[in-house]
């Protein structure tokens, strides 16, 4: 499953030139599309922020940009690993990078059901559940479970 969804990330991510979708908060930061030891990966930068509580444990994340586009909205935060192979180069930019995306068929300000997918330090985790968006999608929590029935909570800004 988590090779579909890597496969599937560039359509699920997308909306990064899009206006209002934040800027770089670092001079470091690039955003977009990279190629690291051969894998695909795609890097966020601007003021969102993100925590998160999965299976009990605290874990956050800075640098990325809420995106409305085509009818989805969300927040991509860091760098995603474009990896549909799995390879060993992947996982180790997995060890490397992490990622925080939820996203959610919304245009306004409301709950919806939607996704979530986290990578930290190396531990991937896929969510369905409720996405609620305010302050004109800027900002969202979401409530779920992972397929294993994890339970997750998150909040963002933007």
């Amino acid at each position: 499953m988590a090779r579909i969804l890597r496969s599937l990330a560039p359509l699920f991510l997308s909306a990064l030139s899009l206006p209002g979708c934040g800027h770089s908060s670092s001079a470091a930061c690039v955003p977009g599309p990279q190629t690291i030891n051969g894998v695909q990966t795609r890097q966020f930068c601007g003021p969102a922020r993100a925590t998160a509580s999965i299976n009990g444990q605290q874990e956050s994340w800075a640098g990325g940009t809420c995106f409305m586009t085509a009818g989805e909205a969300g927040v991509d935060i860091g760098r995603v690993i474009i990896d549909p192979t799995n390879s060993p180069q992947g996982r180790q930019l997995q060890q490397r990078y992490d990622y925080f995306g939820a996203a959610a068929a919304a245009t306004s300000d409301g709950t919806y059901p939607g996704t979530l997918t986290a990578d930290f330090h190396g531990q991937e985790t896929f969510a369905n559940g409720d996405i609620t968006f305010t302050h004109h999608l800027q900002a969202g929590t979401f409530t779920g479970h992972t397929y294993a029935s994890t339970q997750i909570t998150a909040v963002w800004t933007c």
